[in-house]
């Protein structure tokens, strides 16, 4: 796989607000390996992942009020054209780990 042999950035794993519209996170092919989100809000909010052409990562799920959603992916994802996000809500707080080129 090419994206193996080319230098790759690490984005911060800072946990940071999900914003409400649908966001990118990267711009650029990237490489997808965890999501940790968490609800400290008192009522369930959704959220969503997508690569940087719209296929999505994670169908929106529901995380209930003081809940909390993980997905991981021990080989990494290929993204084309980044990773997206969004929130139905605010509230939603996430740590991301991926890598990008």
């Amino acid at each position: 796989m090419f994206y193996r042999s080319i230098p790759q950035k690490e984005l911060s794993p800072a946990i940071q607000a999900v914003p409400t519209s649908l966001t990118a996170v990267t711009s650029t092919d990237s490489i997808f390996y965890n999501v940790v989100v968490s609800n400290p809000t008192g009522g369930a909010l959704t959220f969503l992942l997508t690569d940087g052409d719209g296929g999505v990562l994670v169908p929106t799920v529901s995380i209930a009020a003081a809940g909390q959603y993980t997905l991981e992916s021990v080989i990494g994802l290929f993204c084309n054209s980044g990773i997206k996000w969004q929130a139905s809500g605010s509230g939603l707080v996430a740590s991301i780990f991926a890598k990008y080129v």
